[in-house]
């Protein structure tokens, strides 16, 4: 959540954080910022931080913090949730979508706010015959039984809810957020597309797929979300993935170009490769979603195609001299090199 005003001067930014007690939370906080390389921020006084957890009641903060941000903040960002693919709607609700409902009593209440709102592209996007992404609207009903998809679709309908009743909300949808733009840094432990990548490194082979693919290094969306939230009014729907894709066939080019080289193979072989993996390969955790075929959209040819999307938002970044990745032959390298660094991805052959 990011605050500003008088009564907290000089401290304008207040983050939630898990934790046992204080001490605990100042270290998961520490160990964020030397992960990310950004320890100078650790004494910042602009920085707060606060015991709580998403999927408790009120976030887990005591009833006089809550009414002293309801009275102070300008800006809310919810940017936190439990991402995982894998399991149900019920299991995710509780800190993905309660989350955003707590979150929303504190916006009604005090001084007026703005409500941001991360959610991701797959509640309006679907993929041609061709492969390719295609935006849609969002519908009256979620395009995919995806638990953590239908999570998010459920809080972008409370949201336009609220936003009806005059609350200014911002809704983000990113594609695949990948490493910083500059060192490559990034989680790729949690990162569905760098896992899949392993997975078809440490196999040895990656289905020869006609599909296409698109980055947004992580750098690069925050200072954009950042920009649209402090120039927008009323309702906005931002689709935050970069326009500019690149082929599967492209990608796994650059890869063997780095030094790793896949065999491409029918999606029928590769499946029976992929059911011989075991724990010890990265997409083992998600291979259930590989080894049939997609069943999960719900009438997506029903969804009309959305009428501002991806292009629409980075025209209005231009203008406020916000640029996105436009050259993947030099990102790659720094992406991949920092993923050899960590030991994420074997040092392979240059």
């Amino acid at each position: 959540m990011a605050i500003t005003g008088p009564r907290l001067a000089p401290t304008d930014v207040h983050c939630v954080v898990r934790g046992a007690n204080q001490e605990e939370v100042r270290r998961r906080f520490r160990d964020a910022l030397r992960f990310y390389g950004r320890l100078d921020l650790e004494e910042s006084p602009r920085i707060a931080l606060l015991r709580g957890d998403l999927k408790e009641l009120a976030l887990g903060l005591p009833a006089e913090v809550i009414g002293e941000l309801s009275e102070i903040l300008d800006h809310i960002y919810h940017c936190g949730a439990f991402v995982n693919h894998m399991v149900d709607y019920r299991t995710l609700r509780g800190e993905n979508v309660q989350s955003t409902v707590e979150l929303l009593r504190m916006a009604s209440k005090g001084r007026r706010k703005v409500f941001n709102f991360i959610s991701t592209l797959s509640v309006a996007s679907r993929r041609d015959g061709h492969g390719r992404t295609i935006e849609v609207e969002l519908g009256d009903r979620p395009i995919s039984t995806n638990g953590y998809i239908m999570t998010k679709w459920a809080c972008e309908q409370i949201l336009m809810r609220h936003a009806g009743k005059g609350l200014p909300v911002n809704i983000f949808r990113p594609g695949n957020i990948t490493g910083h733009s500059v060192t490559g840094i990034c989680p790729p432990e949690k990162n569905h597309a760098l896992l899949l990548v392993k997975g078809c490194i440490q196999m040895k082979c990656a289905p020869d797929w006609q599909r296409f693919i698109e980055m947004t290094p992580v750098d690069a969306l925050a200072e954009a979300i950042v920009r649209l939230s402090q120039n927008s009014r009323g309702l906005n729907t931002f689709n935050m993935n970069n326009p500019l894709e690149l082929s599967w066939g492209e990608y796994l080019d650059a890869l063997r170009r780095l030094g790793f080289a896949m065999e491409r193979v029918p999606m029928g072989e590769w499946r029976k490769q992929l059911e011989r993996i075991d724990e010890t390969n990265a997409l083992f955790p998600l291979s259930q979603l590989y080894l049939e075929e997609r069943k999960d959209l719900i009438d997506p040819e029903s969804h009309a195609s959305a009428a501002r999307g991806s292009s629409t938002t980075q025209e209005t970044l231009r203008k406020l001299g916000v640029s996105y990745l436009s050259d993947y032959t030099r990102y790659l390298p720094i992406l991949i090199g920092y993923l050899k660094q960590t030991g994420f991805l074997p040092a392979g052959k240059e």
